[in-house]
């Protein structure tokens, strides 16, 4: 028994937890805490795409979308895939964790994320550079449509014109 009191003893004098995380809970964790910036950003980006360039991906030969319906998708997306979920987990974190200790969530997010710029600068570079070759990919992949009323100018970018198309159109 005085063996045990001792090894306890000095295991909390060293400022280890009383229980160790495994260290494929404490990966997930800093995965999670990652994806809600990345998430954040990558729709932030996209909005920004729909909302400066003529685009409307899903109608072929259509007009713009209107910039108040991404807004407005944009806030939908924004709550729904990183404000709650991020709110959540970190809530669950912290009424799981014991002795008043921060949670997971919180102590991932302090020590890996708040205080190393060095790791805030390869998630926002990793972020921005996937998100940019994946919006690049999709404007490759749309076609211009020309104005309606003279044929010249640019309309917008919208799906493509194809034999596959159901009904066909006459590609511009």
């Amino acid at each position: 028994e005085a063996g045990a009191a001792g090894e306890a003893g000095a295991a909390g004098e060293a400022g280890a937890p009383a229980q160790a995380v495994p260290e494929r809970a404490l990966a997930l964790t800093n995965l999670a805490v990652a994806f809600g910036p990345m998430e954040g950003a990558a729709s932030a980006m996209t909005t920004a795409l729909f909302i400066f360039m003529p685009i409307n991906p899903a109608v072929i030969g259509g007009k713009p979308n209107d910039p108040l319906k991404s807004l407005v998708l944009w806030c939908i997306t924004f709550v729904f895939e990183v404000i709650i979920p991020e709110c959540v987990i970190g809530y669950v974190s912290q009424r799981a964790s014991q002795d008043g200790r921060y949670g997971n969530v919180v102590t991932a997010l302090k020590a890996n994320f708040a205080s190393k710029p060095q790791n805030q600068l390869a998630l926002g570079f990793i972020t921005i550079a996937a998100t940019a070759y994946a919006l690049r990919q999709l404007v490759y992949n749309l076609c211009p449509t020309p104005h309606e009323d003279d044929g010249t100018g640019l309309s917008s970018f919208s799906a493509c014109c194809s034999e596959d198309t159901d009904p066909p159109c006459d590609p511009y």
